[in-house]
């Protein structure tokens, strides 16, 4: 009986509970109570896949994957027959590669076989029917914005492993601090310029790759990539807790502010994380998990009797 009425005033306890936090702490925005007019929608269930998620491998697959050529990309020209004329190259600032006879070749923007096409053209004014062949040898860094619910959104320079394997989203997300507990990670947008076309703009489900392990959801990214994340409307419980244990997330241990207001002894604005101190200017014991709301209740000197 005693459990029963304990989780009943916690109950009442969360509807007042302002979980007021920016999400470059990677926590949701739920404001609850009297400070706003409702808290989102909590449900133990799943959460719904939208009915363009269904279609998402096609659109995955739909997507290009080419790669383009800019500056800094390490290549390695091969003439054939024509060793002289052969071997390694730079794309310089300009776009350009300063070959030899014919002089500098603008590739910027171009695919390794429209580049090595280019190159043809520029020979065949010196040579008969030149066989050229563009090998990229060294990628360049990838400048990639990442925005929404994310640690520390922002533009990223991300460099290709061992100058073959290329950086994916799950890992610029890591780079960019997690993401935060109210994100959709089931609408991920990423968007890609392909040179001279259109914007290409798919939608990733990284539960996809949680859950399943679907590795398609997590794509190699290219140099000018926009990933957006956006905020979830509802609150799923099992998935957060997923989340929070996942190596997506944000860092638990950082600083988070909770306003805490009702029937509670000491309402007020409490600091939770590693070295924090509350509003009273007391030291808050740092926590390894996430803050819960008993936690929370218990820092404001516990909840009223009804």
């Amino acid at each position: 009986m005693k459990n029963q009425l304990m989780s009943k005033q916690i109950q009442r306890l969360s509807l007042s509970v302002a979980l007021a936090v920016s999400a470059t702490h990677g926590l949701p925005r739920f404001v609850a109570g009297a400070l706003a007019a409702e808290l989102p929608q909590v449900s133990n269930q799943a959460l719904p896949v939208s009915s363009g998620a269904s279609s998402n491998s096609a659109t995955v697959s739909s997507l290009s994957d080419i790669y383009v050529l800019g500056p800094g990309d390490a290549v390695t020209i091969a003439i054939f027959n024509v060793p002289e004329y052969s071997g390694p190259q730079q794309v310089l600032a300009d776009g350009t590669l300063n070959l030899p006879v014919v002089g500098r070749v603008s590739v910027s923007g171009l695919t390794l076989q429209e580049a090595g096409n280019r190159i043809s053209s520029a020979y065949s004014r010196e040579l008969r029917y030149p066989q050229v062949t563009v090998v990229l040898t060294a990628p360049r860094p990838l400048r990639v914005a990442i925005a929404g619910e994310v640690s520390r959104p922002g533009l990223y320079t991300l460099t290709p492993e061992n100058n073959a394997q290329f950086p994916t989203v799950a890992q610029a997300l890591q780079t960019a601090g997690g993401v935060t507990q109210a994100a959709d990670l089931h609408r991920v947008q990423l968007r890609r310029s392909t040179g001279n076309g259109p914007v290409q703009t798919i939608t990733l489900d990284l539960w996809e790759l949680l859950n399943n392990g679907n590795v398609r959801q997590d794509l190699a990214l290219r140099d000018g990539d926009a990933i957006v994340i956006g905020e979830t409307a509802t609150v799923n419980i099992a998935e957060t807790n997923q989340l929070s244990a996942s190596n997506l997330a944000s860092n638990v241990d950082q600083a988070m502010t909770v306003a805490v207001v009702g029937e509670v002894f000491r309402p007020g604005a409490y600091e939770f994380g590693s070295g924090a101190s509350n509003a009273a200017g007391a030291n808050t014991p740092s926590n390894k998990g996430r803050t819960t709301v008993t936690q929370v209740v218990q820092t404001a000197g516990g909840s009223k009797a009804s």
